[in-house]
């Protein structure tokens, strides 16, 4: 779970669910393919705007680390969800 990848509680802020994004049904599985911090960092940056400053405060990554998990986190989704819909 995500709370492994933290070293101390932490608080993350109420969404409602109005406000979150429409995804395809795809991306659910697709993301469960992912690596823990991948997921965290994609959901976190993508999926809730959260700036990646904010998310490597959160995770005590640094800023580069988390632009690699958000990269390679969004390559593999690209790569996954673009063979769902050519497959």
């Amino acid at each position: 779970s995500a709370q492994r990848l933290l070293r101390r509680p932490v608080r993350l802020p109420h969404v409602d669910p109005v406000q979150l994004p429409e995804v395809m049904p795809e991306l659910a599985p697709a993301l469960e393919e992912l690596s823990e911090q991948q997921r965290v960092v994609v959901v976190l940056v993508g999926g809730l705007q959260w700036r990646q400053r904010e998310v490597a405060e959160l995770l005590e990554l640094s800023e580069s680390t988390v632009r690699t998990h958000l990269q390679r986190g969004l390559a593999h989704l690209r790569e996954v969800l673009e063979g769902a819909h050519h497959g």
